[in-house]
């Protein structure tokens, strides 16, 4: 993924890629040394905390698309941000349709609470669960507290009437 972001900054116009690194690299020195606005790591879960913290404290903005941050982890960092006035983004998929997917589990979740996730890859896939199937997951488990256990219909003031 970091070689296609990569390729996307590059064919972009008006953006202008200040530089990358590869595993093993210093990424403080590289972040002085070309002064970014934004650092965009897809890394791994083990270096991805250490990282967005390099990135915040550096003065730039980190999007990470790592997965497997815990709950206290993303609060740390949030924090963190906050705290330094700056902004960044987390994301488990970037791709439009499997953000739509998450978000319509979730809604979908409150009218059919019978729900079983089934992920399949290739037997080389680094992170399983995918961070995707986790958030889903987690989007569903929300949707499901926001309910009760009377249907949609037998609860008025939750309907919409659609015209």
């Amino acid at each position: 993924m970091g070689s296609e972001v990569v390729n996307a900054v590059q064919a972009a116009a008006g953006y202008e890629l200040a530089g990358e690194t590869d595993l093993g690299d210093d990424l403080a020195a590289a972040i002085e040394n070309s002064s970014p606005q934004v650092v965009v790591d897809f890394t791994v879960p083990s270096s991805a905390v250490k990282n967005t913290n390099i990135i915040l404290d550096s003065g730039a903005c980190p999007v990470v698309g790592t997965t497997g941050f815990s709950s206290e982890e993303i609060k740390s960092l949030q924090e963190k941000a906050a705290g330094l006035g700056r902004g960044g983004l987390i994301a488990p998929n970037f791709a439009i349709g499997a953000v739509l997917l998450m978000k319509f589990a979730q809604q979908a979740a409150r009218y059919l609470p019978d729900v079983e996730v089934i992920e399949l890859h290739h037997d080389q896939k680094v992170d399983a669960p995918s961070g995707t199937a986790l958030k889903t997951i987690e989007l569903i488990r929300e949707g499901l507290e926001s309910s009760d256990s009377a249907a949609p219909a037998e609860r008025p003031e939750e309907t919409e009437t659609v015209t």
